[in-house]
């Protein structure tokens, strides 16, 4: 199972430039996981994937506590030009107090 922020959202794809910028492209933040070796494997009959939305509602505090709660944005002035840049894209984007970084869960069963 993976959830991967869905970057056809315009506030999740804002947010991951963001985050991209302050953790210097850190590759953690461009990982692409193959599925491969596991449609490939003997093991998995039949694998098939099952993919939905979920958002993650979020209020100011929650999207910096979020952002922060990876361990690669580096203390110091990367981390704290991130939350300043993080507070003006809430107010950019914020409905009723709050924004809502979107994610595609892809699910894959055998």
């Amino acid at each position: 199972m993976w959830n991967d922020r869905d970057r056809s959202d315009e506030f999740t794809q804002s947010y991951t430039v963001l985050v991209q910028i302050a953790s210097k492209n850190h590759p953690a933040e461009s990982r692409l996981v193959s599925v491969d070796p596991l449609l490939a494997s003997p093991l998995f009959p039949n694998v098939r994937c099952r993919t939905f939305t979920y958002r993650q509602e979020l209020d100011p505090n929650g999207l910096i506590g979020r952002a922060m709660s990876v361990s690669y944005i580096p203390p110091g002035a990367a981390q704290q030009q991130l939350v300043s840049d993080l507070q003006e894209l809430y107010n950019r984007y914020n409905k009723n107090g709050f924004v809502y970084l979107v994610y595609r869960t892809s699910v894959y069963l055998s």
